[in-house]
């Protein structure tokens, strides 16, 4: 009995620190932004894409992001119900195990189809140009972080 309490509580302790959003894994290459990058100007100029390629870009978007969004939204649902399964009376660690399984799977799912999203931009652009949207996605990153650190000096 002392096993499955202390079985309960780390598993508590575990759930309530993990994000119900499921963040990506710190890999450089997830940090591809999940926005219409391709419809600026510049980047688009910078990159020289082509409108089939936009039009292809486009459509692995609204793909991906609908994907993402049903998983979200499941990973929120399987997150309430381990929850809840945690809180009640009596726990059947079986089926707790089994429920936290499935939560980890979904997430699993998440960082894949956002995986899949960068390797087919990857394809789409080759070598050479995905380089160069990395270093100008890096670019835009370190400007915005100097304009948001810039603001937080200034409201002192």
């Amino acid at each position: 009995m002392k096993r499955l309490f202390c079985f309960v509580g780390i598993l508590l302790v575990f759930v309530s620190f993990s994000s119900v959003h499921a963040k990506p894994m710190k890999c450089p290459f997830l940090r591809m932004p999940l926005r219409k990058w391709w419809k600026s100007p510049a980047v688009s100029s910078e990159l020289k894409l082509t409108e089939e390629e936009k039009k292809e870009l486009n459509k692995l978007f609204i793909e991906t992001k609908n994907r993402l969004i049903d998983l979200k939204a499941q990973i929120e649902k399987e997150h309430l119900k381990l929850k809840d399964m945690l809180e009640s009376e009596k726990i059947d660690e079986k089926k707790v195990i089994a429920q936290f399984d499935r939560l980890q799977g979904l997430r699993s799912k998440l960082v894949r189809t956002r995986f899949l999203y960068v390797l087919k931009i990857r394809k789409i652009l080759g070598l050479e140009r995905f380089k160069l949207l990395k270093k100008l996605m890096r670019k835009k990153m370190q400007e915005r972080k100097k304009h948001m650190h810039g603001r937080k000096h200034g409201m002192r």
